[in-house]
């Protein structure tokens, strides 16, 4: 079974590697975040349909228990807590809000921390610009919804759909101060 497992996780990791590097090859950047950004008059070949969603990343919470936030961490903090305004982004069939964080941040030059989990299939995010799980509390971290909805699987198993409204924010409270709390 340990070996299934490794294979499995293995196949998996091939997988989100190649999608990563097909996203690139298209020229995943935005401002409008755009997966093309190739001069007037040249065509890149691709004719993959590309739609929009809209991504914001948020630490409003932070702000209401700067008591339990690590000493070296407030300078990460945003006096109006937006680490990214809302943003329309572009993006292909078949991406995932991870995906399309990750190549966000990449764009706007905001750090971000990642790591595979094998118990749950996916990427967990630790960190956003600096700001950690357990930063404010030990029950902090990174929560993200989706059209105003907190869902209960990792955001590289949530694919996104044209015109959906992603935004990342960081809980104190487990999501109990965003809302989240059994839905």
């Amino acid at each position: 079974m340990l070996c299934s497992r490794q294979a499995e996780t293995e196949a998996a990791l091939e997988a989100q590697a190649a999608h990563e590097a097909e996203v690139l090859a298209r020229g995943g950047t935005v401002a409008v975040i755009s997966l093309n950004n190739q001069p007037e008059g040249t065509d890149s070949g691709d004719k993959h349909a590309v739609y929009t969603c809209t991504l914001a990343i948020r630490c409003d919470t932070i702000l209401n228990n700067l008591g339990d936030l690590a000493e070296d961490k407030l300078a990460y903090v945003p006096h109006n807590s937006v680490i990214l305004d809302t943003s329309k982004v572009e993006f292909v069939e078949g991406e995932s809000v991870y995906n399309i964080l990750k190549r966000v941040c990449a764009y706007a030059q905001i750090p971000i921390e990642y790591s595979w989990t094998v118990e749950y299939g996916g990427y967990y995010i630790e960190g956003i610009n600096n700001l950690y799980e357990f930063d404010c509390g030990s029950r902090s971290g990174w929560m993200y919804k989706v059209n105003g909805w907190y869902p209960n699987y990792g955001c590289s198993n949530y694919i996104v759909k044209d015109g959906d409204v992603i935004v990342w924010n960081y809980t104190c409270e487990l999501g109990e101060d965003l809302g989240a709390g059994m839905q």
